[in-house]
């Protein structure tokens, strides 16, 4: 899974900033603890509010709030680390597995283009 830093993080090699791509330096127990402080977020899966986090006094919001994919744009999908993120990113927002026959500019811009027909 690909995860969207959404505060600065410092790792053994590399310092991370809000809206970076977490690398994949950290263990599963590191990025579980980043996740329930809400450093990072897991990007193309949905948004999930539990009941815990929802009040019967507080007003509930009619948005799709629940429904909303967070995305990569071109200039994120261009920092993931090898083909095999993108295609696993691809595969988390929705894609049919792609061809690893592909160069990575084709992987981007067919995700790009899918993106823009689903999401947009």
């Amino acid at each position: 899974m690909i995860y969207k830093v959404k505060t600065n993080i410092t790792g053994p090699s590399n310092n991370y900033h809000p809206g970076d791509i977490l690398g994949d330096e950290f263990s599963e127990e590191e990025i579980e603890r980043f996740c329930s402080c809400r450093a990072v977020c897991p990007v193309g899966a949905k948004l999930v509010v539990s009941e815990s986090d929802t009040n019967d006094d507080d007003e509930i919001s009619t948005d799709d709030e629940a429904d909303k994919i967070d995305m990569l744009s071109e200039e994120e999908l261009k920092k993931l680390s090898s083909k095999k993120a993108i295609m696993q990113y691809a595969e988390s927002i929705g894609m049919e597995p792609m061809e690893e026959s592909m160069t990575r500019p084709e992987l981007i811009d067919k995700v790009l283009a899918y993106q823009e027909e689903v999401f947009r």
